[in-house]
């Protein structure tokens, strides 16, 4: 049985069943919110892999387009690495030249080599970024 105030009355441990409604007023609003919570969790779980079977076949139509035997290799510059990750340059933007007219920090997605830690002058190439 449910009611408008009380959409799910009882919840269930490895102890037992209980009644939410012999809980206390602060119990049953943290139960509540818990059971709104796993709700939103349990929605951005589909909406992950509705997310993750699109990129997925994203990637797949762009392989089969992409003839790689035509691409070159990037190096990393200071180790010879072959792998990256992504990672973040701080930029600091001077209040003179802000639009907002306040001296702002800009992050800059780049990517570092996995072994060292080094990014490439070709990531990190401020003035061709627009």
């Amino acid at each position: 049985m449910t009611d408008e105030n009380n959409p799910q009355v009882t919840y269930k441990t490895d102890s037992g069943v209980y009644n939410v409604l012999k809980l206390s007023q602060d119990a049953q609003g943290l139960f509540n919110i818990i059971v709104e919570c796993t709700n939103e969790v349990n929605n951005l779980r589909r909406r992950i892999a509705v997310l993750d079977a699109a990129v997925q076949n994203f990637n797949g139509q762009m392989q089969e387009q992409i003839d790689f035997s035509k691409t070159s290799e990037i190096c990393c510059e200071n180790c010879g690495g072959k792998t990256f990750k992504q990672t973040l340059l701080m930029r600091k933007m001077s209040a003179l030249v802000a639009p907002n007219g306040q001296e702002t920090i800009i992050p800059m997605a780049v990517f570092a080599c996995e072994k060292c830690g080094h990014v490439n002058k070709e990531f990190a190439d401020v003035a061709g970024v627009q």
